[in-house]
């Protein structure tokens, strides 16, 4: 198993001491960075969008909540998996 981790350089004893020493508002940010939620938030206009567009009655059900819910984690973990996936491409890219 490789000791090392997506970062350039970084082991990840090194990549674990460096988390570990982290504020808990530092770790909040991460997450946050990791979850997209623009990108999330946008998709949930969209379906809330379709699914008032397409409903019958005037009232907002339950399963409008329950879908929002429900895709909301399906987009934060895309989002989340994407990242992974694209971890050494990302880390090769130049940034300004």
């Amino acid at each position: 198993m490789s000791t090392m981790s997506p970062l350039p350089f970084v082991h990840l004893d090194e990549a674990r001491r460096i988390w570990l020493h982290r504020t808990p508002g530092a770790r909040v940010a991460d997450y946050t960075e990791i979850a997209k939620p623009r990108i999330s938030l946008m998709v949930l206009l969209t379906v809330s969008c379709g699914y008032v567009l397409g409903m019958e009655s005037a009232s907002v059900s339950f399963t409008l909540i329950h879908a929002c819910l429900g895709i909301a984690v399906v987009a934060i973990g895309s989002s989340a998996t994407n990242q992974w996936i694209e971890r050494e491409t990302d880390g090769r890219m130049l940034r300004r």
